[in-house]
């Protein structure tokens, strides 16, 4: 598909822009997401669907043998540590094992409310786990050993905390101007924080695969310093307004961004299923459908 390119400016004004926009101003519903049902991980192209510790499991390696899902040892809570643990089965053991560091992985939560982290390390480990299952923070993933002698594998990952909206609401303005009869005021908030990153953001290929849907990006930092491009800049979401999982990433997020330096940033995300999904990097929104 033809490259697109989307300049990003964060300017340090105050105050407010007003633009007149001739013709009929009308707005389109979002679409509504669906519910989610139930607290679910994603990691990769799998989903394992979350449930409570058993009662009737003695210890880690003698959970209940199903296929996608894991079980929560200690409830993750933002910042804090938690523990999830998967069934002793071999396609458990080859998905943790298949993940790298910088990699994204996301808890979705019944309300479709989303968590997500990057993977910090991926690594094997004991038959059965000791210490290394408490921890303070983050979150750690553990699957033990499917046949004698393989021993199990230890993933931990980072909590990446959302990005939030200001929430001071803005001024309005003292006075306004005379519309005509065909005309829209449209009044755009300019009151910022100071400059995060200046950037131009060009969409260079998306290819379906069997993997998933691979996405190439090329980000230009053209601002003061070295800016810093974290997965939760990143989001792909569907027609229905889920978020579609990060796979990878080359390079491996988070990156640092030079100045006067085009990165090429390589994406593998889930791939939807529906034509149409919704690509956002930094503040740039590309519509992938068209």
């Amino acid at each position: 598909m033809k490259a697109r390119r989307i300049f990003l400016r964060h300017l340090a004004l105050l105050g407010w822009l007003t633009l007149v926009v001739s013709g009929c101003a009308r707005a389109s519903p979002s679409p509504s997401p669906l519910p989610c049902g139930e607290d679910r991980l994603v990691l990769g192209t799998q989903t394992f669907a979350l449930r409570p510790w058993p009662a009737q499991s003695a210890g880690v390696t003698t959970l209940p043998d199903l296929a996608a899902v894991a079980y929560v040892l200690a409830p993750p809570d933002g910042e804090g540590g938690g523990v999830i643990v998967l069934p002793p089965r071999t396609e458990n053991r080859v998905v943790l094992a298949a993940t790298t560091p910088g990699q994204g992985l996301s808890l979705v939560r019944a309300d479709c409310t989303l968590v997500t982290y990057w993977i910090e390390t991926s690594q094997p480990t004991g038959a059965t786990p000791g210490a290394e299952l408490a921890t303070s923070h983050g979150l750690t993933l553990w699957v033990g050993e499917s046949y004698a002698g393989e021993g199990g594998w230890l993933v931990r990952a980072a909590f990446l905390p959302p990005i939030h909206a200001p929430t001071t609401p803005p001024t309005l303005p003292t006075s306004l101007p005379t519309l005509g009869p065909e005309e829209t005021l449209v009044v755009i908030s300019t009151e910022t924080a100071p400059p995060a990153f200046q950037a131009e953001i060009s969409l260079l290929e998306v290819t379906p695969s069997a993997a998933g849907l691979e996405i190439t990006v090329e980000i230009l930092n053209y601002g003061p310093t070295t800016a810093r491009l974290a997965p939760p800049a990143i989001t792909l979401r569907d027609a229905n307004g889920q978020v579609l999982a990060l796979q990878s990433s080359h390079p491996a997020l988070p990156a640092d961004l030079p100045v006067g330096q085009a990165v090429t940033v390589h994406l593998l995300f889930t791939r939807p299923s529906a034509s149409l999904a919704t690509l956002e990097v930094l503040e740039a929104t590309f519509d992938l459908g068209e």
